[in-house]
């Protein structure tokens, strides 16, 4: 190599690589001796308390925390008609279960006389949600089950 290669070099190629290292320590011994009187307890607990605050205040920002807070309950809606089977072996006779009860997780409605009902409802989970519905003397146990980004859904429910 030739004097006018090494001239060409950036400076940074001609520190040997014990300074450099040794200009890091001594950059991080410095600012490791200066940092804490910057920078006390009370003013990093000050700073923590006012995250926190914000975070619980706030639903979305506890919502877009990298680590989870609590389990947020989705609120969800369900629509449908309410239907009996009046013969067992023609599945076209059905008539509208007028009146029938529909209850999930405490909340509760009442269909119409054609069978309609319309249920909002909140539940800590998206998926074999329990839908109780009873009519006269039938009760029907049935699950329903949400996608992700679904929050309403219509259903028929046939009692027989």
């Amino acid at each position: 190599m030739s004097s006018d290669d090494e001239e060409r070099k950036p400076e940074s190629e001609k520190i040997s690589l014990s300074l450099r290292l040794k200009k890091w320590k001594l950059l991080l011994a410095y600012h490791s001796k200066h940092l804490p009187k910057k920078l006390n307890f009370a003013y990093i607990l000050f700073i923590l308390s006012l995250f926190l605050f914000f975070a619980i205040l706030i639903p979305n920002l506890a919502h877009r925390l990298p680590f989870p807070t609590e389990r947020f309950p989705y609120v969800f809606w369900v629509q449908g008609t309410v239907s009996f089977l009046t013969n067992s072996s023609d599945p076209n006779s059905l008539v509208a279960a007028s009146f029938a009860q529909i209850e999930i997780g405490g909340y509760s409605a009442t269909a119409d006389i054609q069978g309609k009902f319309s249920l909002q409802f909140v539940s800590q989970t998206r998926t074999e949600i329990p839908i109780i519905i009873s009519w006269r003397n039938v009760t029907l146990i049935q699950r329903i089950s949400f996608n992700d980004g679904q929050f309403e859904k219509s259903v028929l429910f046939t009692l027989g």
